[in-house]
């Protein structure tokens, strides 16, 4: 088991099939709907002074910073947007897509996802665990005891993982 560009695909796919942008079918469709005011592929400027710095753990206990809110390439929008990555938003926001998941598709009374659809996002669509996919390359977390759905890491076994977690939570 290896990332891939597929969700990238996907993204592409979404253009082809709505006939409209990418970030423009995501923020009509779902960003908006779910009322995730500081989401987008860029930061507008009236929000640059809210944008925060990012470290990443550097030698000896050390933050190295890695992107500078003042130079950030998020800061101007992109030529090509991602169904794979390069969201920028805030914790509530994110919070918001949560709970939206919790609710099995829902938030607020606004049903984008059905339930059951949910559920097969959510559920193990691997052979086994991550590990059995053979040599990994790069992953957030250990491949032992983890599967993965239609985008999201699934527990399979804390024990195996590592992981104080609980079978089926993504």
């Amino acid at each position: 088991w290896n990332y891939s560009v597929s969700t990238d695909v996907l993204g592409y796919l979404v253009e082809v099939i709505s006939g409209q942008p990418f970030e423009k079918y995501l923020k009509e469709k779902v960003i908006d709907p779910l009322g995730m005011v500081d989401t987008d592929f860029h930061v507008p400027a009236d929000k640059h002074d809210r944008f925060a710095a990012n470290y990443a753990a550097g030698a000896g206990g050390k933050l190295d910073l890695i992107d500078d809110p003042a130079k950030s390439r998020y800061l101007a929008p992109r030529k090509v947007n991602s169904g794979g990555g390069g969201l920028v938003s805030t914790a509530s926001d994110y919070l918001r897509f949560c709970k939206f998941m919790l609710n099995e598709g829902e938030l607020d009374g606004v049903r984008l996802l059905g339930r059951k659809t949910v559920e097969l996002m959510t559920m193990n669509h691997l052979n086994g665990d991550m590990a059995d996919m053979g040599t990994p390359r790069f992953s957030e977390s250990t491949y032992t005891g983890i599967g993965f759905g239609l985008g999201f890491s699934v527990m399979l076994d804390p024990a195996k993982a590592y992981i104080a977690g609980t079978p089926g939570e993504y």
